[in-house]
Protein backbone atom coordinates (compact mmCIF):
# COMPACT_ATOMS: atom_id res chain seq x y z
CA UNK A 1 0.00 0.00 0.00
CA UNK A 2 2.77 2.60 0.99
CA UNK A 3 3.90 2.21 -3.40
CA UNK A 4 0.21 3.01 -4.44
CA UNK A 5 0.39 5.77 -2.39
CA UNK A 6 3.99 7.05 -2.95
CA UNK A 7 3.09 6.53 -6.76
CA UNK A 8 0.32 8.84 -6.55
CA UNK A 9 1.30 11.70 -4.05
CA UNK A 10 4.32 11.64 -6.77
CA UNK A 11 1.78 11.92 -10.11
CA UNK A 12 0.22 14.86 -7.64
CA UNK A 13 2.93 16.59 -7.13
CA UNK A 14 3.71 16.86 -10.86
CA UNK A 15 0.45 17.83 -12.09
CA UNK A 16 0.20 20.35 -9.45
CA UNK A 17 3.99 21.52 -10.67
CA UNK A 18 2.39 21.72 -14.33
CA UNK A 19 -0.29 23.52 -13.36
CA UNK A 20 1.19 26.33 -11.19
CA UNK A 21 3.71 26.50 -14.57
CA UNK A 22 1.06 26.47 -16.90
CA UNK A 23 -0.69 29.58 -15.42
CA UNK A 24 1.83 31.28 -13.31
CA UNK A 25 5.20 31.22 -14.57
CA UNK A 26 4.61 30.81 -18.95
CA UNK A 27 2.18 33.95 -18.65
CA UNK A 28 4.77 35.73 -16.67
CA UNK A 29 7.65 34.87 -19.44
CA UNK A 30 5.35 35.72 -22.02
CA UNK A 31 4.84 39.41 -20.66
CA UNK A 32 8.91 40.00 -20.53
CA UNK A 33 8.91 38.76 -23.93
CA UNK A 34 6.18 41.10 -25.35
CA UNK A 35 7.31 43.99 -23.34
CA UNK A 36 10.90 43.75 -24.70
CA UNK A 37 9.70 43.05 -28.14
CA UNK A 38 8.02 46.93 -27.71
CA UNK A 39 11.40 48.42 -26.14
CA UNK A 40 13.28 46.78 -29.16
CA UNK A 41 10.89 48.61 -31.61
CA UNK A 42 10.92 51.61 -29.80
CA UNK A 43 14.41 51.76 -29.66
CA UNK A 44 14.67 51.33 -33.52
CA UNK A 45 12.08 53.40 -34.87
CA UNK A 46 12.79 56.33 -32.30
CA UNK A 47 13.35 58.80 -34.90
CA UNK A 48 10.70 58.11 -36.89
CA UNK A 49 8.05 58.47 -33.86
CA UNK A 50 10.04 62.08 -33.01
CA UNK A 51 10.16 63.11 -36.40
CA UNK A 52 6.95 61.90 -38.00
CA UNK A 53 5.86 65.46 -39.00
CA UNK A 54 9.03 65.92 -41.22
CA UNK A 55 9.45 61.86 -42.46
CA UNK A 56 7.87 60.54 -45.52
CA UNK A 57 3.94 58.98 -44.91
CA UNK A 58 5.03 55.70 -46.14
CA UNK A 59 7.69 55.41 -43.40
CA UNK A 60 5.93 56.76 -40.86
CA UNK A 61 2.96 54.06 -41.58
CA UNK A 62 5.49 51.11 -41.69
CA UNK A 63 6.57 52.48 -38.16
CA UNK A 64 2.73 52.30 -37.15
CA UNK A 65 2.48 48.50 -38.81
CA UNK A 66 5.02 47.44 -36.71
CA UNK A 67 3.30 48.23 -33.43
CA UNK A 68 -0.24 47.19 -34.67
CA UNK A 69 1.55 44.09 -35.09
CA UNK A 70 2.79 43.70 -31.49
CA UNK A 71 -0.46 45.05 -30.64
CA UNK A 72 -2.52 42.41 -32.00
CA UNK A 73 0.03 39.19 -30.55
CA UNK A 74 -1.34 37.30 -28.24
CA UNK A 75 -0.90 33.61 -26.98
CA UNK A 76 -3.65 33.44 -24.60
Amino acid sequence: MAIFSTIVAGVFVFVLGQIILKSVIEPIQQLREMISEVIFYLANDHSIIHGASVLEKEEVLSAGKKFKEIGCKTSF
